[in-house]
């Protein structure tokens, strides 16, 4: 896990390039039309919380997954919970700051201005979770 951990905070730097495997799409903007708002939730809940059903903008998910599956159910299911209450915080504070469409707007373009700054920081977690599971590994653990 240190060796994939320090891979992937590498590429989050941009210092290597790794692959990414996922499905490179957006869920379906159009099910809002089609469906019921409860069709819609249980469709988009399905499709995000497969992890790899959608484009995934960062590395983390990659380790966050590969650490649930070696360290087993418990481990696993908990690390996947961080990771979910992690990923969903930005929630209530993007609607939160957004009052009207004009609001959700401008949100969405200065989280993709600040795509390289995420990358950074992201690959600055990524490098402290290499040197974590190091830590671990030369302890025994």
């Amino acid at each position: 896990m240190a060796v994939i951990s320090g891979l992937y905070a590498l590429h989050e730097l941009g210092i290597v390039q790794l692959p990414y495997p996922q499905l490179e799409r957006q869920v379906q903007s159009d099910w809002r039309n089609r469906y019921p708002p409860l069709t819609v939730a249980v469709f988009y809940g399905f499709q995000l919380g497969a992890v790899f059903l959608t484009y995934i903008p960062v590395a983390t998910v990659y380790v966050v997954s590969l650490s649930a599956l070696l360290y087993g159910p418990v481990i696993g299911m908990t690390i996947f919970l961080c990771f979910g209450l992690g990923r969903a915080a930005i929630v209530p504070l993007v609607t939160g700051l957004a009052r009207t469409d004009y609001d959700t707007r401008q949100i969405a373009v200065g989280m993709i201005a600040s795509k390289p700054l995420i990358h950074m920081l992201n690959g600055g977690v990524l490098a402290a979770t290499a040197i974590f599971f190091a830590t671990l590994a030369v302890s025994g653990v």
